[in-house]
């Protein structure tokens, strides 16, 4: 959880996209304002755009103790990130 410290500093809201009941608690107890379970999802980028006013995110931190994982997990980023000015 230390890419969420940065984050706070600036003061911006954070969203969490994770799987399981213990991290999502770890997550609230941190910090996050929303949290969206990838596993329990049934439109992920659908709830993830809604849980950011239908906008997406301005940024993402990706942590997978797998990097081939984070390669799967790019056009879904793409899909969810929207360019704002």
């Amino acid at each position: 959880m230390i890419c969420h410290q940065p984050i706070r500093l600036h003061r911006d809201p954070c969203l969490y996209v994770d799987t399981g009941e213990e991290k999502k608690q770890l997550c609230l107890k941190l910090g996050a304002e929303k949290w969206v379970d990838f596993r329990e999802s049934a439109d992920l980028i659908q709830e993830i755009q809604a849980a950011t006013d239908g906008l997406g995110p301005h940024a993402a931190i990706i942590a997978a103790g797998d990097v081939g994982l984070v390669f799967l997990r790019i056009p879904l980023l793409i899909q969810c990130l929207t360019y704002r000015t």
